[in-house]
């Protein structure tokens, strides 16, 4: 889905055009003071350290202090709606995974709309998702396991944090694309996920590699393929989905947003920024021990993907009957 590229080329914004003296005075004034990169989530997770590693590369690109900020609830809608309502200048980022393509379809009473109201400076980080089960499950692979999946209709759980959730997204995915059926168990977050699968309460989950590495190397879980089209680098000898004949689950990436009303030029300027950190060793050794692999496209693509990835999850949402009000 995405070029792994980190050209500074591609964080040029449709629609750039000729610009008042006082946005240039703006752009070129950029950043004087510090910039707040807001993560929707609190500490821990996939989006924490993403952000935190983003935002001291672009400290040192840029000179200048960055702040981040942990505002946590309602599932992120908190975070969201903070950068939403905040002054367009550039000084206020978003940072956040693409579960917000997934929102609209999942909450239709959802009181904002993303597109409208934000756009992508970047996509900084992606990571796989995976199929791992409990080792008292008879399978060696996917086959094995869609062959068990289908012998034993809904005797079968898997679980993941909570309705909606990018791990409950990825079940459903899952069951459409192999026609299989396995109850959906929702659990308060993905620690909590991982503790009922270890135990078997559930024996199936759907996660993202970095969350489950530890029980995988230690033989608790066993992983049965990688979301990936070659083998990925933190498990070179796992095998792939796409290598044994199925289709991927959607990977989770994190991308940084702005309020709509931020001038281009100050939105080029960032993404250049973040696109320069990305390319520095130091960043991307820091996001490889975790586990992510870095992008660093910028607004056009970022934005391509993210409608891309919108249909599929409606269509997946509407066929699973999934809703939050």
């Amino acid at each position: 889905m995405w070029k792994r590229t980190l050209s500074v080329a591609t964080a040029v914004l449709v629609g750039a055009g000729a610009f008042s003296s006082q946005v240039m005075a703006q752009a070129a004034s950029y950043p004087d003071r510090p910039i707040h990169f807001v993560l929707p989530y609190g500490p821990g997770g996939t989006v924490d350290p993403t952000t935190r590693i983003i935002a001291a590369g672009v400290s040192e690109v840029f000179g200048k202090p960055t702040v981040v900020e942990n505002k946590s609830g309602a599932g992120g809608r908190v975070g969201t709606t903070h950068v939403i309502n905040s002054k367009s200048d550039g000084y206020t980022v978003l940072v956040h995974t693409n579960k917000l393509p997934m929102e609209p379809c999942l909450m239709p009473n959802l009181s904002y709309n993303f597109l409208t109201k934000m756009k992508p400076v970047m996509a900084l980080t992606m990571t796989p998702f995976i199929v791992v089960v409990h080792p008292s499950v008879p399978a060696k692979n996917l086959d094995e396991l869609v062959k068990h999946l289908k012998a034993n209709p809904g005797k079968l759980n898997y679980g993941a944090s909570g309705i909606g959730s990018s791990g409950q997204m990825r079940g459903e995915q899952f069951k459409a694309q192999n026609d299989v059926d396995i109850a959906y168990i929702p659990y308060k977050d993905g620690g909590s996920t991982l503790k009922g699968l270890v135990s078997n309460e559930v024996q199936v989950s759907f996660d993202t590699l970095p969350g489950s590495i530890g029980y995988i190397r230690d033989g608790r879980l066993k992983l049965l393929g990688v979301g990936t089209e070659k083998p990925f680098f933190l498990v070179p000898d796992a095998p792939t989905m796409v290598g044994q004949g199925y289709a991927n689950l959607a990977p989770q990436w994190v991308a940084a947003y702005v309020p709509i009303g931020v001038p281009d030029a100050v939105v080029k300027k960032l993404a250049a920024a973040m696109g320069k950190a990305l390319k520095t060793k130091k960043v991307q050794d820091s996001y490889k021990k975790l586990g992510f692999e870095t992008i660093g496209t910028g607004p056009i693509e970022t934005l391509k993907t993210f409608a891309v990835e919108q249909q599929m999850w409606c269509e997946t949402i509407k066929k699973a009957g999934i809703s939050i009000k």
